[in-house]
This record gives C-alpha cells, sequence and structure tokens, in this order.
C-alpha cells in the first residue's frame, strides 16, 4: 500500500506526454480505472527496477489518479481511498497538490480513454471547481458507461451514469448537462424495455423518481412488465424491487388504486420468497419465517389489509415452531475446569454458612465494562464477519424476541447501541463459566456441610440496608431456595424484591420513583426505568449496574425480569446459568454489609484492608 500522501516529484506535463501511458492503458482488459491503477503500478515498479525515476514518477501519479475508490451515490465527497489498513490509507483527491492538478488540467485535452477522461476531469472539479470540466465529466461518464455496457454486469455501467446524474444535478439545469444524462437514462430504457435480465433499469429508473422525471404512465407499464417477468423466473427479488418502482410511478400519476395493488403485489413477493425457502435441498424454516417477518410489515403499511396479515401470522407461527428443528450446537474443545472446581470446594468447605457465603459470592467475577469492550472489539477485528452481521434472538418458540445488530465501522450511537449488545452476549459466556466452575461447586460444598433454615440467614437480611423493614424473610427464602439449587422459586421471589429495593434505595436519597399518568393514577418505576436512573449507576457503580442490565431487563441480554413476569420462561430457563448468576449476585449484594465488616476487622488487625469500590447502600 503507498503512503497516505501522493509523492510529487519535479514531473511536467511533457513528462507524461512523452510516456507509455496510452500503451498501457491500451493493454487493459477492461476499460475501467481500477484497471488502469494496476497497469500503471506495475509499469512504476519496472521503471523503479530499471531506474528510471522520472517514468516511476509519473505512472505513480496516474497510479493514484486512477486508484480513487469512486461512490457514486453521493455528491458529497465521492472519492475514497481505495485501502484503509493499520491507520493509513491510500490515496485521495485531497492529496494531489497544485501543481500536480495543474499538469492533469494540461493533460486532459490529450486524452481519448472517455474512463481515464471522466476520472481526472472529475477530480478536478472537485478540487477547481471548474464548470467547463464538471461538464467534460458528465459527457465523459455517458461514453465510458456505453463502453462498459452489460446488463449482466450492470452496475460498473449504472455508477457512472449515476455519477453523471449527480454531477449534472449540482450543475442544474439550463446548460444541457442533466438534460443530456436524462436522454441517455432514457434510450438505454427504451432499449431494453423492461426485459433485461438483472437491475439495471430498476435502478435507472429509481434516479428519474429521485428527481421527479420521466413519464409516470409509460414507466409505471415498463415496471410492470419487468416485474411480471421476473416472477415467471421466481426471480422474486427482482420483482419486488420492480413492484416498488412501479407503485412509485403509479404515486406520481396520483393512480392510488394502482400504487396500492403495486405495493400488494410486492409485499406478496415476500410470501413467495418465504414459500421457496421451505422447498428443496437447503429448505429453511428459519429463512423463510424471516421472509414472512418482512412481508408482514409490508402488508401492515399498505393499510387495510388486516385479513392477509391475520392470515400470513398465522403461517408464521407455524414456520417458527418448525424452525427449532433447524437449530443446532456449536461447540468448541472442552475447556478443564476440574482444578477450578476443586479450589472453589476447598475455599468453603469447612466454614460456617454465613462467612461460606461470604467467600462465595466474592469469589466470582464481576468483570468490568472496559475490559468486556476491549475483548469484543479485539475479536470483532480477529472475526470481523461473525460481529458484522446481525444475529436473531429467538424464544422457545422460535419467535424473534430480539436482535443483536452488526458492529458498523463508524464509532457513532448505533455502533455503541451494537457493541453493547454484544457485550451482553459476551458477559453470559463468562458467566456460564463461572457459574459451571465456581457457584456451583461452592454452593454444593455449602449444602453438604451445612444443614440450613431460613433462620440460619437472618444475620445477612437483618438491618440490611438493601432490604426494607418487612421483606427479611422473602429475601432469605428466596436466598436459601437458591442455596439449595431451587432456582425456580428463588428467582420467583428474589427478582421482584429486588426491584422494590431499587426503588427503596433511591428513595432514601430523595428520587421519585413513580409516575403519574393522564388519569391521576401513580404508577411506580419498574427495573426496565431504574436500572438506567443515573442514581443507580452512582449507588451500584457501572460495572454491576452492566450485569445487572444484561441480565434482568435489556433484550439483546438474558431479561430475566421481563420474560418472567409474562410468564415466557420456561422451566429449564430458571436453572440457567444466567438465572444462578443473578442469584449470585443478589446474594452479594445482600451479603455486601458483613462483607465489608468482615475485611474492616481484618484491616484492624492488619491482615486485609478493605475491599475496594463497595456499593453505597
Amino acid at each position: 500500500m503507498q503512503d497516505s500522501n501522493v509523492k510529487g516529484s519535479p514531473i511536467t506535463i511533457d513528462d507524461i506526454l512523452n510516456s507509455q501511458w496510452k500503451e498501457i492503458i491500451g493493454r487493459a482488459d477492461n476499460r475501467e480505472c481500477s484497471e488502469y491503477q494496476r497497469l500503471f503500478l506495475a509499469a512504476s515498479s519496472e521503471s523503479e527496477k530499471n531506474g528510471d525515476q522520472r517514468k516511476e514518477s509519473v505512472y505513480r501519479l496516474l497510479g493514484d489518479m486512477t486508484s480513487f475508490h469512486m461512490k457514486s451515490d453521493t455528491s458529497k465527497e465521492p472519492f475514497g481511498p481505495m485501502v484503509i489498513m493499520n491507520g493509513k490509507r491510500s490515496a485521495i483527491p485531497s492529496d494531489l497538490t497544485e501543481e500536480q492538478l495543474g499538469i492533469f488540467l494540461g493533460f486532459l485535452p490529450e486524452i481519448e480513454d472517455a474512463e481515464l477522461r471522466a476520472r481526472i476531469a472529475d477530480v478536478l472539479w472537485m478540487r477547481k471547481r471548474d464548470y467547463k470540466v464538471a461538464e467534460l465529466a458528465i459527457s465523459s461518464y455517458i461514453e465510458s458507461a456505453k463502453v462498459l455496457e452489460d446488463p449482466d454486469f450492470w452496475p460498473r455501467t449504472f455508477q457512472r451514469i449515476e455519477r453523471a446524474f449527480r454531477l449534472a444535478v449540482m450543475l442544474g439545469k439550463g446548460n444541457g448537462s442533466l438534460e443530456k444524462v436524462i436522454g441517455h437514462i432514457e434510450s438505454v430504457l427504451g432499449r431494453y424495455n423492461g426485459e433485461d435480465p438483472m437491475y439495471l433499469s430498476e435502478k435507472l429508473m429509481g434516479l428519474l423518481q429521485e428527481q421527479d422525471l420521466g413519464d409516470p404512465l409509460k414507466y409505471s407499464k415498463l415496471a410492470e412488465k419487468a416485474a411480471n417477468r421476473a416472477e415467471t423466473t421466481h426471480d422474486w427479488h427482482r420483482a419486488q424491487s420492480y413492484w416498488q418502482r412501479k407503485a412509485v410511478w403509479d404515486r406520481l400519476a396520483k393512480d392510488d388504486a394502482g400504487r396500492k395493488e403495486s405495493l400488494t403485489r410486492a409485499a406478496e413477493t415476500y410470501v413467495k420468497m418465504a414459500e421457496a425457502s421451505t422447498r428443496g435441498d437447503r429448505a429453511s424454516y428459519m429463512v423463510a419465517g424471516s421472509h414472512l417477518i418482512t412481508g408482514i410489515e409490508s402488508y401492515r403499511r399498505i393499510g387495510g389489509m388486516s385479513h392477509r396479515v391475520d392470515e400470513l401470522h398465522q403461517l408464521l407461527l407455524e414456520y417458527e415452531k418448525k424452525s427449532l428443528k433447524e437449530f443446532g450446537v456449536i461447540s468448541s474443545p472442552p475447556i478443564d475446569l476440574a482444578e477450578a472446581i476443586k479450589g472453589a470446594k476447598e475455599s468453603v468447605k469447612g466454614k460456617n454458612v454465613i462467612d461460606a457465603l461470604c467467600q462465595l459470592c466474592t469469589t466470582f467475577r464481576i468483570e468490568s465494562v472496559d475490559v468486556l469492550r476491549k475483548r469484543v472489539e479485539e475479536s470483532a477485528k480477529d472475526f470481523p464477519l461473525s460481529h458484522l452481521m446481525t444475529t436473531m434472538i429467538v424464544n422457545d418458540k422460535g419467535k424473534v424476541v430480539g436482535k443483536r445488530q452488526g458492529l458498523l465501522l463508524d464509532e457513532n450511537d448505533q455502533y455503541e447501541i451494537a457493541l453493547r449488545s454484544h457485550m451482553y452476549h459476551e458477559a453470559q459466556i463468562a458467566y456460564s463459566i463461572d457459574v459451571q466452575a465456581l457457584i456451583h461447586p461452592m454452593r454444593r460444598q455449602i449444602v453438604l456441610d451445612n444443614d440450613i433454615r431460613v433462620d440460619d440467614l437472618g444475620s445477612i437480611v437483618t438491618n440490611n440496608p438493601l432490604i426494607p423493614e418487612g421483606r427479611e424473610y422473602i429475601y432469605a427464602a428466596g436466598l436459601l431456595a437458591g442455596l439449595q439449587g431451587d432456582l425456580l422459586t428463588s428467582i420467583h421471589l428474589l427478582i421482584p424484591q429486588f426491584e422494590n429495593s431499587v426503588r427503596y434505595i433511591l428513595e432514601q436519597q430523595g428520587i421519585v420513583t413513580s409516575k403519574i399518568d393522564d388519569e391521576g393514577i401513580q404508577k411506580e418505576h419498574d427495573l426496565n426505568t431504574l436500572l438506567y436512573h443515573d442514581k443507580v449507576k452512582e449507588i451500584f457503580k457501572d460495572d454491576l449496574v452492566f450485569h445487572l442490565q444484561a441480565l434482568l431487563v435489556a433484550p439483546e441480554g438474558a431479561n430475566i425480569r421481563n420474560r418472567m413476569a409474562h410468564g415466557l420462561m420456561t422451566t429449564t430457563e430458571f436453572f440457567s446459568p444466567n438465572a444462578v448468576y443473578i442469584w449470585g449476585l443478589i446474594l452479594r449484594l445482600c451479603c455486601w454489609p458483613i462483607i465489608v465488616r468482615i475485611h474492616q476487622d481484618a484491616g484492624a488487625t492488619g491482615h486485609e484492608t478493605a475491599p475496594s469500590d463497595p456499593p453505597i447502600i
């Protein structure tokens, strides 16, 4: 990869004209800048080997000019670097010096090749804002599009027409450039007459529709013809695209009935795709379900289609049930936890109940948000494909209940939301390991060593700043049930009480934890609101709040609070690592005053110091 800056040299226009640039691009298999760039850089390397520094500089400069990555869908910054890697990038137009721009301006009249002429003229327009070179770029792009036109490999043709179109729109009407581009678009549409095999006509129609150009009645019929042809070959994706185009033409023609019919036909293509996905060797009800979800949403947006929506929803439920058989088990080499389990048991063996419980809830980790973030981002770099794709989260009936969005390259708000969902997933993997290696072995050892009753936990729950008066027994019963392995009872008891405890703590801080609805009735905030309150983060600290969110309320996480409250959890799920871990976290919070006191007493005798960052409760 080249340096990010174009390296200038004292070359002149004559150096370019006296080089073999014509012969070099004449060897190109495709009349595209990407192919020219490859040939120019090869010539530059060859000149360097031969010690011809002047030609080396000429070919490198031409290689840089043809290397820019064209983004024809935007008028702003239409050229980007070809390569970005390890904090460096290849050349971009702003790297060119004024001297180099002057050389290219002098070189421009000598260029017969439409593709190279369009590139240089466009870059000069961007840097110098000379309307004459913009007009030359437009006509050159159209000429290049004609050379490259291939209905089967349509993107390269369309990109040049699209760039010409956006340049012409920028220049405005009056100089004939926009009319020239529209004329070419309409000639292509007329020539293929709705019979091109791919998407060229559909994309060209989109350009006209952007500016409300073209005859709506004429192109509505053309789009309908293309859509019907696509349906005869079961090319449902292409058919859907053309039906959508027809709907826009119908809107422009003020044909409401035609528009609704076009949208209905477009929505039905998703149903056809769903049906096709259930047949053949690669049948998948999971894929079929995803098509149906899109189809249902399409019908809802049309309006007045409730009967069809209900039909498809029933079909979706059938597909979702059948899709459960498609879920496989993803496994990795086994992790040897034998030594960790043995050490966990030994750490609580022979201790009294309270000391053993305090040992248990301070042994498993509460991983920091920063560590989780770093691990996810490093994993995304090492395995980019698995992190860029959106993952559907389904329940036991196969229904999609959440999405873990793919990680985007730009660090914006959407990136942070997606990143957090991946962090929730990463945290759940850690929960599973800690439950198997630490919590379960220690819990079993404590029960084996002690005959424990509810009253034995009195010192934990009595006068506890987390637990309001009158709730002590419920907490003790919930903690004991979890200790004994009855997570079904434990979770049902502890989570509602913990929700109340969060409200209780906030109220002690003078925070209002309810709201008044339109009828004047006060409704208490639940954990979905409470766990995102700034004061909660201050009290419990960011790391702990993150894990509480991941386990209790985040749709991309375990979401135990909400799923339990609505009866969506199966018996098995109450014994999952997530359920065990939230029991351990609540135990930790309940035991914290004792843990701090034990450490403070030990510190007074010179043995230990108090644990850092305890919750302020």
